[in-house]
C-alpha cells in the first residue's frame, strides 16, 4: 500500500512500482511517477471527496402533518444518517481498499515496448572512448645509481649478456666492469687496464668471455672471474675501438690510424674493419671502410651484426649507416645527414632486432627502422643512451649514464 506524506501542505504518496516520491496535483485518480514513468493510481484519502447527496426516503403513504414532534425530527434525523453511511460512506471505504490492492499495468511503458520491438536497432551515436597508443616499448627492468659503490657507476658506456644471462656493465674511465646477475643483483667486479684507461669496445659471448678493447689492443677476460685470458695480435699493431660479435662467434672491430691528435690533413688517417674468427685469427680486412666511399676519414662509429651475419656500421660524422654482407662485401647505406624522414641529426650506438630492424641511438633516445631506413617508432630514454644490444629473448638493452635498462619490445 502507497504511503501517505504532506509536507507544506504538498500531498505526496510513494510509487507502488519503484518506491519513489509522486506529489500529486490534485487532478485525477492517478499521477505519472517521474521516477519509472509508471502511472499511479492515488490513494483515496488524498482525491478530491465528491458533496454527498441527500436523498430523503418517504415511506409509501406516508403524509406529512402541519406539526410533528421532537421524537419524530429525531428518528428522521437518525434514519436519514443511517442511510448516508450505508449508501456513501461503507462503498467508498471498501472501494479505496481495493484500488490500493490493485497495481496497474504501465500501459505507456507497453506502448514503447511494441513501439522498438517494430524499429530497427540503431547503433549508439555517442563517441567512443579514446584508447592511448600503446608504448613501442616499455622498461622491465632497471638497476644502478650514480656512485662508486657495488651496483652504482660513475659513467656506464658498455654492456653485454653471457648465456647464463649475466650482466656486465663497463665504465668508460678506470676500466671497471660490475657483473650482475639476471635480475640485477650485483655479484662481482674486476678492473682491466688501469685509471687511466678509456674503454672502448666491449662485448660478451655466450660462454660469458668478456672481449674489451683498452689501449688500443683487444684483450680477452674470464667474466666469472675478471682472470686475463690473452690479447688477440694484429700485425698494425693497437688501435682498436668499436667491436660487434657476429652470431657465429666471430668478431669485427674497428681499427684507426691516427685517431687521436690534431689533424691537419687526413693524410696516413685510415679507418678498418677487421673480421676475426672465434679463436682471433685475422679473416679479412676492409681498409677505409668509410673514407674510401666518402673520401673522409670517419673516426667515430658503431657496430651491430643481424642474425644473418650482415654487419651494420652507424657512421657519426656522415650520419649514415653503412650495410655490409656476410661476406664483407658493402650492399648499401641508409639514410644522410638532415631533417628528411629517412635522415638523422647525428647516429651513436646501433642494434638490430630478429625482425631485421634498425635500433639507432638519435638524440639521447632510439629511433626504430625498417632495413630501408623508413622510421617506425621511437623509444624514450631518460638519460643518454650508450650501447644497445638484444639478447637471445629478444629484450633490447640499453645503458645509460646511470646504469642498465632493459626494455620489452610492443611493437612486433
Amino acid at each position: 500500500m502507497s504511503e501517505v506524506t504532506s509536507t507544506d501542505s504538498i500531498e505526496t504518496f510513494n510509487c507502488p512500482h519503484c518506491g519513489g516520491e509522486i506529489k500529486y496535483d490534485g487532478q485525477g485518480a492517478t499521477q505519472r511517477c517521474t521516477y519509472c514513468g509508471a502511472s499511479a493510481p492515488v490513494p483515496a484519502d488524498l482525491r478530491p471527496k465528491p458533496a454527498p447527496s441527500i436523498q430523503v426516503i418517504r415511506p409509501i403513504g406516508y403524509r406529512p402533518t402541519r406539526r410533528t414532534s421532537n421524537v419524530g425530527c429525531v428518528l428522521m434525523i437518525g434514519f436519514v444518517v443511517f442511510m448516508i453511511v450505508i449508501t456513501v460512506v461503507l462503498p467508498l471505504t471498501m472501494a479505496s481498499s481495493v484500488i490500493n490492492s490493485i497495481h496497474l499495468p504501465d500501459f505507456s511503458a507497453g506502448v514503447s515496448e511494441a513501439t522498438a520491438a517494430r524499429e530497427p536497432t540503431r547503433a549508439p551515436t555517442r563517441a567512443p572512448t579514446a584508447v592511448p597508443t600503446p608504448a613501442f616499448a616499455n622498461v622491465a627492468l632497471q638497476f644502478g645509481s650514480k656512485g662508486i659503490g657495488p651496483g652504482q657507476f660513475t659513467n656506464a658506456h658498455l654492456s653485454g649478456v653471457d648465456g647464463a644471462g649475466h650482466i656486465y656493465v663497463g665504465e668508460y674511465v678506470g676500466g671497471r666492469i660490475q657483473v650482475f646477475d639476471s635480475t640485477g643483483k650485483f655479484i662481482n667486479q674486476f678492473f682491466v687496464g688501469d685509471k687511466k684507461t678509456d674503454l672502448l669496445g666491449f662485448v660478451v659471448d655466450r660462454k660469458g668471455v668478456v672481449y674489451v678493447a683498452d689501449g688500443g689492443d683487444i684483450t680477452r677476460y674470464d667474466g666469472a672471474t675478471g682472470k686475463l685470458l690473452d690479447k688477440l695480435k694484429y700485425s698494425a699493431g693497437p688501435g682498436f675501438g668499436e667491436l660487434a660479435l657476429a652470431p657465429d662467434s666471430s668478431l669485427y672491430a674497428m681499427w684507426y690510424q691516427r685517431r687521436n691528435g690534431v689533424f691537419t690533413s687526413v693524410e696516413g688517417a685510415r679507418e678498418d674493419l677487421v673480421h676475426f674468427d672465434s679463436d682471433g685469427k685475422v679473416l679479412k680486412v676492409i681498409e677505409g671502410v668509410i673514407s674510401s666511399m666518402t673520401d673522409s676519414v670517419e673516426l667515430n662509429n658503431s657496430l651491430a651484426i643481424d642474425g644473418r651475419g650482415n654487419v651494420y656500421l652507424a657512421a657519426e660524422f656522415e650520419s649514415t649507416i653503412f650495410k655490409f654482407d656476410s661476406n664483407d662485401k658493402f650492399i648499401t647505406r641508409i639514410g644522410s645527414s638532415g631533417d628528411g624522414a629517412s635522415q638523422f641529426g647525428d647516429v651513436g650506438a646501433i642494434a638490430i632486432d630478429g625482425q631485421g630492424r634498425i635500433f639507432v641511438v638519435e638524440s639521447s633516445n632510439i629511433s626504430v627502422l625498417k632495413a630501408d631506413g623508413s622510421r617506425v617508432g621511437k623509444i624514450e630514454v631518460k638519460g643518454a643512451a650508450r650501447c644497445l644490444f638484444f639478447d637471445d629473448t629478444g629484450a633490447l638493452w640499453v645503458t645509460t649514464d646511470d646504469g642498465e635498462v632493459k626494455y620489452q619490445i610492443n611493437q612486433k
